[in-house]
């Protein structure tokens, strides 16, 4: 089990509830995603699927002139997995905390994130596992509409181990979500 994303998550998200509060930018969102899964059975053979997900994200950022750097958490509402060997599958949720960090153009804002992901459920067929975790990369933007409501576009790669690393489980998937700051 790799516990650096955790670590590294987790020690951002230390720092940035720790700093001054007039530094901090509290936020939650409400994103979906849809994104295009693959289980590496090993020997060559892959499943391909597909995944949409509805999820619910919180974070927190701290601003250092145009630079800003964070950590966030999101988890799940629904989630919906399929392929065209097993049908429809059993993911119950999808959890991560990531690191993140960026630049504020003024209504525009870029970033990027990593951190860890963890998996309730099989994404290919039930009774394959009771999930997994691993590692997430992600790069995106936002717009502000005013100082307090803002949508987002990022694309998010997963990379998970189920069955005690026998089986890697890929996931890219691109998420809209729209974000209220406090």
């Amino acid at each position: 089990m790799n516990r650096l994303p955790l670590a590294l998550s987790a020690s951002v998200f230390a720092l940035a509830v720790a700093a001054p509060a007039h530094a901090q930018n509290f936020y939650a969102g409400l994103g979906v995603e849809s994104g295009k899964t693959t289980l590496d059975i090993g020997g060559g053979d892959d499943f391909d699927g597909d995944i949409t997900n509805v999820s619910v994200f919180a974070g927190v950022r701290l601003h250092a002139n145009n630079f800003f750097y964070g950590a966030e958490v999101e988890t799940t509402l629904s989630s919906e997995a399929s392929n065209d060997v097993f049908g429809d599958n059993d993911i119950d949720r999808v959890t991560r905390l990531r690191a993140m960090g960026g630049y504020d153009f003024g209504r525009w804002s870029g970033f990027v994130a990593a951190g860890g992901t963890w998996v309730d459920g099989s994404p290919f067929f039930n009774g394959f596992g009771d999930g997994a975790n691993g590692w997430n990369v992600g790069v995106g933007g936002e717009y502000s509409f005013t100082d307090h409501f803002a949508v987002r576009a990022e694309v998010i790669h997963d990379e998970t181990e189920f069955n005690d690393g026998n089986y890697e489980w890929h996931n890219t998937s691109l998420r809209a979500g729209a974000i209220v700051r406090f």
